[in-house]
């Protein structure tokens, strides 16, 4: 029985491969009109670039203690980073035309508990403006870290946010790609 279903599937291949030979010109034809088409769409999408910050929750060196509940106070921080607090202050010291929900959109802030940095990271049609959102809500929130006397909430940056060269979208290879096997498909 297995000898004959193997035989089956080769037979519907063979036949698939006799298609594709037959039809060869018009199957790279369209693989090219996909993928030149995939292109000119991704040409014309808009670039996104991302300025990201790191900053350090806590003291650099200090009891063990002190760094849990720093630790602890990285993942209170990332959440703070799209707080309307937050992202409203930095709308108005920038004067940035955007809603705070669109700067919300724009943030992603991630904590980390092993080694209490939270990596802010914000999105921009501009790689200046994304920079310098990043650097003003890493500001922002050391400003509300700064309300504590506490050690273990104070905040430093440790890498500021500085204009990327490259956008991070739109993905022409990737877009180009997919549309070619779309195309081929």
């Amino acid at each position: 029985r297995r000898a004959a279903r193997g035989m089956e599937a080769s037979l519907e291949l063979s036949g698939y491969f006799g298609i594709a030979r037959r039809w060869w010109a018009v199957l790279v034809l369209s693989v090219a009109l996909a993928a030149v088409g995939g292109y000119a769409v991704a040409s014309e999408l808009p670039k996104v670039y991302e300025g990201e910050v790191r900053v350090l929750v806590g003291p650099l060196n200090t009891d063990f203690d002190t760094q849990r509940a720093a630790g602890q106070l990285a993942n209170t921080y990332a959440q703070l980073a799209t707080s309307r607090r937050v992202t409203d202050a930095v709308i108005q010291r920038l004067g940035v035309p955007m809603s705070s929900q669109d700067l919300v959109d724009a943030i992603n802030a991630i904590p980390n508990d092993v080694t209490r940095l939270v990596t802010i990271r914000v999105q921009a049609s501009d790689p200046t403006t994304a920079a310098n959102l990043a650097n003003a809500i890493a500001d922002e929130i050391g400003t509300l870290a700064a309300e504590t006397q506490r050690p273990e909430g104070q905040t430093q940056v440790v890498d500021p946010a500085v204009p990327p060269k490259t956008p991070i979208a739109p993905q022409v290879l990737l877009i180009v790609m997919l549309a070619a096997f779309a195309g081929f498909l």
